[in-house]
């Protein structure tokens, strides 16, 4: 009751004096000059104050502010001056919100008050200091109570630009726009809903800009540090601290310099670098966060050598390293390349390729986390071992390999049964033909065998396991012409399932395996489909084994085909031979020269050329001798010498004879050794040099021997015309022997032959 009385008495209070005011007022300016309003009263933020400012008639002698704050009215002040519209309110609190109106008054007139100008009053915030940082300028200042945001300018004297708005509570900023050199000026102005603080301006100092950290690298003993440039840069300062110490300067550097060795290192540390920049007397920032070096030793003393097809490399190890990385580099690829990492010293690169040089080098993973550098490397070129093949022939271990260009010689080693160590048994060159026979040998032996190259002084890989074999005799094969196809006859293998044969033409030089014998027992095979009009060779291969035979040869002839035999007594003779054996080997056909063993050496050449053209080179005595009238010695002595002659110059002696004037009796056939042959079809030519082609003509049949002599050039010139006419004929024409064969007979020593038909 008492409280809502005292609110009554409160009304009524107020309301009388109001009415005496305006009763007052009214009576004052009755009979006096009234005085405008203010109008566009305005207030500012100033840097302790408030400015007020208003707009009135001249009329005035003066003014009259009040400030309302919080329901409680004053006046603050008074100006009586009525030409000066403007006061400064300094009894004001940040953070205060204020309401300002303005009266005019002249002599004993007063106006009534202005429209109030709302304002909220924000101290200037206080630039407290300036920190050059690592980036930019930060700039530190006092809060402002009652600020809601502020803003931040900067002036380099050129522009003013604001360059950020923060909410309250952030009183810092870091100004990354700052240039090298410069120096600006900064202001900061508090905000709240639309009303600004006033502001000072504070120049900073000379912005120096810290460089940005690039990279450390571990060298060979040092880390280097490097960073990127500062434009103006006069020089830098390193700092350096070792698992998180302080920083201390290792030194100042001209500022050309970007990247600097710290050789002051130990193997498995981790280091912390951070650079600043000096210009002049001023100083950048810095990354306090720095930058870690982590050094580890370097890898040394790397080998490479060539071992099991692979180049294989080590090195010294280096303490507490956990891992090491493997690169390579070779003559295509100039960068280094990632090949793995190992827990070993040890690392074999299998991926290779022969007579290619490989560079290595190794780089160290340290318990530290850090990665060590690496040296130059150490170069080496691959060379494999060359694939070995062993196969067991009549009379050795027969070692065949792949030839490697890059070779100048192999090395092929041997352990014999029981043995524990290598033993070196041949030495080859590298253009020599990559087989070897090792007779050195004994059946149901076991021997082991392996090959490396070496290029120069280079020593390449080898099969450390080795090819092992145990020693069999292979069997041996002869091959002869009959009518059904070449036969090929063989002995029985000593161990084996069965047999499989190989065939390679002159055409196609590669061994193909034609057929198969099931079992050991059959020893014979008739090649029906052999390759005609040229060599074809044939080998045994028995399976279930690695024995294989030496190799046999003969000229494909086809026996559905006529086949004639042109002999060639008592020569050679160069200017007859030849045109003999050029017209021969121009119609692919062969024939067979019963040659004078006195003549062989003169005519060397033709009789290299007869050999090299697949004829047959025959014994038709030494001195030409009647062997009819000769003792045996002498018959001996005249077929054997000429059997050497031949066989000095081809290789291979002799296998038929034909007697001088076909002089034959039983004491011949029995001291001569050889079959002996004569002829069917005698041209004469030796005495009727026309009739020689008319005399074939009428004559010659399948299976025919025909004798000439090349020592007449008529008989050349009747051989340039018979042996197109007999091809034409469809005639093959070949050896006696190939004859004889292809026909079934088997011509043997002590028989005379004369045809084969």
């Amino acid at each position: 009751m008492k409280k809502n009385f005292k609110y009554a008495i409160f009304i009524l209070v107020t309301f009388v004096t109001m009415m005496c005011a305006v009763v007052t007022v009214g009576a004052f300016n009755k009979n006096k000059t009234s005085v405008s309003v203010p109008e566009n009263v305005k207030t500012v933020n100033l840097n302790g104050s408030v400015m007020v400012t208003w707009e009135n008639s001249s009329n005035a002698d003066g003014y009259v502010v009040y400030r309302q704050e919080k329901n409680v009215k004053k006046v603050v002040g008074k100006v009586t001056n009525g030409n000066r519209k403007i006061y400064i309110d300094k009894s004001v609190v940040s953070g205060g919100k204020y309401n300002y109106t303005v009266s005019a008054y002249k002599k004993n007139a007063q106006s009534v008050e202005s429209k109030y100008s709302r304002n909220i009053y924000l101290s200037v915030p206080k630039i407290t200091s300036f920190t050059v940082a690592r980036g930019g300028m930060v700039i530190n200042w006092d809060e402002v109570k009652g600020a809601e945001s502020y803003t931040v300018y900067r002036s380099n004297g050129r522009k003013n630009e604001v360059i950020a708005n923060l909410n309250a509570g952030n009183c810092t900023y870091k100004d990354t726009g700052v240039l090298q050199g410069e120096k600006y000026r900064y202001a900061v102005v508090a905000n709240n809903t639309g009303y600004k603080s006033g502001y000072q301006c504070k120049t900073s100092p000379v912005y120096v800009a810290a460089p940005k950290l690039k990279s450390t690298v571990n060298g060979n003993g040092y880390i280097s540090v490097s960073w990127y440039p500062v434009f103006k840069a006069d020089k830098y300062k390193v700092y350096r601290k070792v698992d998180n110490s302080q920083w201390s300067c290792i030194g100042t550097f001209s500022g050309e310099n970007t990247t600097i060795q710290d050789k002051n290192v130990v193997n498995g540390k981790v280091y912390t670098y951070t650079v600043r920049t000096v210009d002049g007397n001023n100083f950048s920032g810095f990354d306090g966060n720095g930058i870690d070096g982590k050094y580890v030793d370097v890898p040394k003393n790397i080998k490479v050598y060539n071992s099991n097809n692979c180049l294989s490399v080590n090195w010294a190890s280096v303490e507490n390293a956990t891992k090491y990385a493997v690169y390579r580099k070779d003559n295509k690829n100039a960068n280094w390349k990632y090949l793995g990492e190992t827990t070993t010293t040890t690392f074999a690169d299998k991926n290779v390729q022969n007579g290619e040089e490989y560079t290595y080098t190794v780089r160290a993973r340290g318990e530290n986390g850090g990665f060590s550098w690496f040296l130059a490397g150490t170069k080496l070129m691959a060379l494999k071992a060359p694939a070995l093949t062993l196969n067991c022939t009549p009379d050795s271990v027969m070692l065949s390999w792949s030839e490697m260009e890059t070779a100048t010689e192999y090395y092929l080693y041997r352990k014999a049964e029981g043995a524990k160590n290598w033993t070196c048994i041949r030495i080859i060159k590298g253009t020599d033909t990559p087989y070897f026979a090792d007779k050195n040998v004994s059946a149901g032996k076991t021997y082991t065998y392996t090959i490396k190259q070496v290029r120069g002084n280079v020593s390449g890989s080898y099969n450390a396991k080795g090819y092992a074999t145990k020693y069999y005799a292979a069997p041996t094969v002869d091959s002869k012409l009959s009518p059904n196809g070449i036969l090929l006859i063989w002995n029985k293998a000593p161990v084996g399932t069965g047999y499989e044969i190989d065939r390679m033409t002159e055409s196609n030089k590669k061994w193909i395996k034609f057929a198969t014998v099931n079992g050991i027992s059959t020893v014979k095979y008739t090649d029906s489909k052999a390759t005609y009009g040229e060599m074809n060779y044939y080998r045994i291969r028995v399976t279930g084994s690695n024995l294989v035979s030496y190799s046999t040869s003969v000229y494909g002839i086809d026996p559905n085909k006529p086949a004639v035999a042109l002999t060639y007594d008592d020569g050679p003779y160069t200017p007859v031979t030849n045109r003999i054996l050029d017209v021969l080997e121009k119609y692919d056909s062969r024939a067979t020269f019963f040659v004078v063993g006195s003549r062989v050496n003169t005519y060397a050449d033709c009789i290299k050329r007869e050999a090299a053209l697949g004829c047959e080179i025959a014994n038709h005595t030494y001195n030409h001798k009647i062997l009819t009238s000769a003792n045996n010695d002498v018959i001996r002595s005249e077929i054997q010498r000429t059997n050497d002659a031949v066989k000095k110059i081809t290789g291979k002696a002799p296998t038929i004879v034909r007697a001088p004037g076909g002089s034959v009796n039983a004491r011949v056939k029995s001291v001569v050794g050889y079959p002996l042959v004569n002829w069917s079809v005698d041209t004469l030519d030796w005495k009727n040099s026309g009739g020689v082609v008319s005399i074939v003509k009428n004559n010659v049949r399948d299976g025919s021997i025909v004798l000439m002599h090349d020592l007449y050039g008529s008989t050349a010139s009747a051989t340039e015309v018979l042996v197109p006419w007999l091809v034409s004929e469809g005639y093959q024409l070949v050896t006696v022997t190939e004859l004889m064969e292809l026909k079934g007979i088997y011509m043997e020593a002590g028989e005379f032959y004369t045809q084969a038909y």
